[in-house]
């Protein structure tokens, strides 16, 4: 799974989705879709308001702000995670160029244009359900 954020929000989720690395991948993942409606209410609050940060906020400090004030740290608190852990995962400028390489990939390399999109050995394919996406699939081995 590779990210293809469209905003500072997204791009915020997708930080946290992959704080952890690849042990808690999938369950932060998995819990930031199933609450999305959740936070994504709370996120069109935030856009709303008016700002409380400095002009000059560099990314960190805007997407700690986003996640703190739109309850995506509650969440993943409720995952078993300290406000240092999530503080230093939002601070990670590693992290960053990680998610922003995948989304360069993405529309750079294979012109993905949404999500999800199903990438296969470097190709974008018009598959959208299963049914159509298993057929091109390599058969499992064991």
């Amino acid at each position: 799974i590779r990210n293809l954020f469209r905003d500072r929000y997204d791009f915020t989720a997708a930080v946290l989705a992959r704080c952890g690395g690849k042990v808690r991948f999938m369950g932060n993942h998995e819990a930031l879709f199933a609450n999305q409606a959740e936070w994504m209410t709370k996120i069109e609050a935030y856009e709303a308001a008016p700002s409380t940060l400095p002009a000059d906020a560099q990314p960190p400090v805007i997407i700690q702000d986003i996640a703190n004030k739109t309850g995506l740290n509650a969440l993943m608190m409720k995952r078993g995670y300290t406000a240092a852990q999530l503080h230093q995962c939002l601070s990670d400028t590693k992290a960053f160029a990680a998610v922003a390489a995948m989304t360069k990939y993405a529309t750079e390399q294979v012109h993905a244009t949404g999500t999800p999109s199903f990438v296969i050995n470097d190709k974008l394919t018009n598959a959208h359900r299963w049914s159509d996406l298993q057929p091109l699939l390599p058969a499992n081995r064991n």
